[in-house]
């Protein structure tokens, strides 16, 4: 996500470490990965923070998750 986490981390650092752990194991599972969501539901206070609200949040992951249950998908992994 898009948040200020202080002067010495970059931000966004949160969907970095979570795109890096989702690339390693969809390649030790033979899965596919889904593009990173840089979107939040909560986000730390500060200029910077990026968020939306929690029910639209919800809503997204439903509607991506059905999307890929349509197309075939039997199984998915939301990091």
């Amino acid at each position: 996500i898009i948040e200020w986490h202080g002067a010495h981390l970059p931000v966004g650092l949160d969907g970095s470490i979570a795109q890096e752990f989702a690339a390693r194991l969809a390649e030790k599972v033979q899965g596919v990965l889904y593009p990173t969501q840089w979107n939040a539901m909560t986000a730390l206070p500060h200029r910077v923070s990026s968020e939306i609200p929690s029910d639209l949040y919800v809503q997204l992951i439903d509607a991506w998750l059905n999307g890929l249950h349509e197309v075939g998908f039997k199984k998915a992994l939301v990091v």
